[in-house]
């Protein structure tokens, strides 16, 4: 199977196999033009599969459009389009494309095991590139292995997903999700997946609360600023810009304890009034947080005030979840 360029990517690694496809193909032809049935039999199967492949490419990268997996039993296009357009949203690179290609082409008849496999995939891509923030190119010669492998049947599905997960936890144990979401020293403010994250925490909280979906989709997301969708509680400054402090804060955090409480991710939630929510002590925060359009800030709401104790607590929710939600 030939690797296909991922979406959303506009450039091709000079290392990659696809910045040197053309003269690859002409070497593999040119092998074969003294045996013209043989050559004619290789071109019908690599046309068939570039026209196999584009129609995958076009469901992954389209999950909601009307034709999208129609192929797939009914019973599972409703989760596969779900765990598809959770990998959209990681803006996966070429390497995990490679393995969701060639698992919608050998598994499209066996949704189960696809819908399983291609979670599975979701969680090689956070776990490994956006929680342990290893480079694009980590694990890249596993997957592709991988990839050929399952593109040629070479591997029963067991094989398969035992050998996802072993790649997974060589790059990123349970132990790793934890130490990379408590580091005491990180801004997860300036954490790259960060809304991903608060936003697959605010759909399990719509789920367990009403079930339904999040009052604002994903693109709506995407398309507002960090800074005025990314709330923290503890503000970034305990002073207001006239230099006055603020008493509900200073009462409970000194500079140094406020220095060290802020960026954690216990002190991070998705919102929209960021900019009304400013600085102000949490018994008004509260009152804001209540009609919030955001399930996960409507919670925050129902603590009494905010201190190291509840960042604390809040931290160690989030982990839970995290710990759940990628587990293998």
């Amino acid at each position: 199977m030939i690797p296909t360029q991922c979406w959303g990517d506009p450039k091709i690694s000079i290392n990659s196999q696809l910045s040197n496809i053309h003269n690859l193909i002409k070497i593999r032809f040119k092998n074969m033009e003294n045996d013209e049935k043989i050559c004619y039999e290789e071109m019908k199967k690599y046309i068939s599969s570039l026209k196999s492949m584009s129609l995958r490419f076009r469901d992954l990268a389209n999950p909601y459009d009307s034709f999208s997996f129609k192929e797939v039993d009914e019973k599972f296009i409703r989760d596969i389009k779900s765990v598809t357009s959770q990998l959209n949203r990681l803006e996966i690179q070429s390497n995990i494309l490679v393995i969701l290609l060639a698992l919608y082409e050998r598994f499209s008849n066996q949704p189960s095991q696809l819908l399983d496999l291609m979670k599975l995939c979701e969680k090689f891509v956070f776990r490994i590139y956006y929680i342990a923030e290893y480079r694009l190119y980590t694990a890249q010669s596993k997957i592709y292995a991988l990839a050929n492998n399952v593109y040629n049947s070479n591997l029963p599905y067991y094989e398969i997903e035992n050998k996802l997960k072993e790649i997974i936890d060589e790059y990123c144990d349970e132990d790793k999700i934890v130490e990379n979401l408590t580091d005491p020293k990180y801004d997860y403010y300036g954490w790259n997946r960060l809304r991903y994250f608060l936003y697959e925490y605010e759909r399990k909280r719509c789920d367990e609360e009403t079930g339904k979906r999040p009052g604002f989709e994903w693109e709506d997301l995407k398309k507002m600023k960090k800074e005025d969708s990314i709330e923290h509680i503890l503000p970034q400054t305990i002073k207001e810009e006239s230099g006055k402090e603020i008493i509900y804060w200073i009462s409970r955090f000194d500079l140094l304890t406020h220095s060290k409480n802020v960026k954690r991710l216990g002190n991070l939630t998705l919102s929209t009034r960021n900019s009304s929510l400013g600085n102000k002590g949490f018994d008004n925060k509260k009152e804001i947080y209540k009609n919030s359009s955001w399930q996960i800030e409507r919670d925050l709401a129902k603590f009494e005030e905010w201190t190291i104790e509840q960042i604390n607590a809040r931290e160690t929710e989030l982990v839970d979840f995290a710990k759940n939600r990628w587990k293998i």
